[in-house]
This record gives structure tokens, sequence and C-alpha cells, in this order.
């Protein structure tokens, strides 16, 4: 593996793992909200979530790019054992197939 593929691998973990602490820290307000007035919360978490998604769009898809790739080579893998209808289950996962839904006239 390149340096520069090394960076990006260790990147992408770094963003992976703030963004878990975040929520983290997001579910344990929402949790002391409810031990302190015994209702559920989730605006803390879902505040969280939103911005993050703001935040790091082209970190977001250069991952979902690397989680693509790897569940490709999985998927080649699988074929050239022989695993096809596994093979197929995973490229869904990579290229979810179109629904087309029917029109009501």
């Amino acid at each position: 593996m390149t340096e520069h593929k090394q960076t990006i691998q260790k990147l992408l973990v770094e963003n992976a793992l703030l963004k878990q602490s975040v929520l983290s820290w997001a579910k344990a307000v929402d949790e002391a909200a409810f031990n302190q007035h015994g209702e559920i919360f989730t605006d803390s978490v879902e505040s969280a979530q939103e911005e993050l998604a703001t935040l790091t769009p082209e970190t977001d898809r250069l991952l979902e790019d690397v989680r693509k790739e790897g569940v490709s080579r999985y998927a080649e893998h699988l074929k050239d054992m022989g695993q096809h209808g596994m093979a197929a289950q995973a490229l869904d996962y990579v290229n979810p197939p179109v629904k087309i839904r029917k029109s009501k006239r």
C-alpha cells in the first residue's frame, strides 16, 4: 500500500471514530435528559446526525467509495469461489436494484 493510500485510510478511520464519539456524546446527553425528566429524548442524537452530515460531505463520499470498492472486491472473490448468488447479493448492496413504482391511474 502506498504512503498516500495509508494516509487516506488513517484519515477515514479518524473521521469515523470522531463521528462515533460525537454520536456517543449526544446519546449520553439524551439519556441524562431521560433520567432527569422521565421522557425519551432523541433531540441531541438527531441534531448531531444532521450536523455531521453537513460537516464532512467529501470525506463521507470518499468513505462510501472505499466501502463500495471493498464490497465489489469481495463479490469478485465470491464469484471466483463459485458463490454467484452471494456475489450478486453483495453487488446489490453496492448498486441497489431500481424499483419501478406502478402509477395509479
